[in-house]
This record gives C-alpha cells, structure tokens and sequence, in this order.
C-alpha cells in the first residue's frame, strides 16, 4: 500500500471512532432525559395531595415528553399528539394520549387509582420511547 492509501484508511478509522462516540453521548443524553421524567413522575405521586393535581403533574410532563419525542416547538394538545402518533402507527402511544385527553377534559370524576394507572403506563412509555432532543418542526406562524 502507498502512503495515501494509508492516510485514507486511518482517517475513515478514526472518523468511524469519533460517530460512535457522539452517537453514544446522544443515547446518553436522552437516556439522562427520561431518568429526569421518570424522578419528576414519581416525585408527583408522593408529593401531590389531590388526584386532580396528580393529573395536572402528569399532563404537564407528559406534554413536555411529547413535545420532545416529536420534536414539536409550539403548543399542541393530546388530541393533535394522537393523531400525529397514529400517522406513524404508534398506536399504544396515540392510546395513552386519548386516555389524557378524556381524564383532563371528559369532566367525569378522577380518583387516585385511574391518575396511578396513568401514570404508570407513562413511566412504561418513557422506558421504552427514546427523546430527541433539539426542534424538528419549524414554526409556521404567520
């Protein structure tokens, strides 16, 4: 082999080194986030005295997580996350958030147990769902 060949070889090596290493902090990173939720969550079933603020917990963080799973900067509600998440057949996520929107907006009464069960299939959501961090979508205002 001449030297350039060489050189080539090297540089290809060390630029496939330096990929895996920032595609590792990444994982790193978002695994970092969902950690962050998952204290948040658990903090919120211990602190929060009444159901109905357990659930105003939950929707903040499970809009936050959202937002960020889909890389969407503006305001968006459970009813739009759904329909985006059944666009790409996400369907136990698309479930849960039909589930939110009914216990947030439906008036029927929520107890303890119905925001615990939200909130353990969220936790189970984070767990398996990476976050991309950074925005995706740009904003379309006018």
């Amino acid at each position: 082999m001449d030297i350039l060949t060489t050189l080539l070889i090297i540089v290809a090596i060390i630029l496939l080194i330096l990929l895996y290493f920032i595609k590792k902090a990444k994982k790193n990173h978002r695994h970092k986030e969902s950690l962050e939720i998952l204290r948040k969550i658990k903090g919120t079933t211990k602190k929060v005295e009444t159901p109905e603020e357990s659930l105003a917990h939950l929707n903040k963080l499970a809009l936050d997580f959202f937002k960020n799973y889909l890389r969407i900067k503006h305001e968006i509600t459970f009813v739009e996350i759904a329909e985006i998440l059944k666009a790409k057949k996400e369907y136990k996520l698309a479930e849960f958030c039909d589930k939110m929107e009914y216990n947030l907006y439906s008036g029927s009464q929520i107890n303890k147990k119905r925001v615990l069960n939200l909130i353990e299939e969220f936790i189970e959501i984070t767990k398996h769902h990476k976050i991309i961090s950074g925005p995706k979508e740009k904003s379309n205002k006018n």
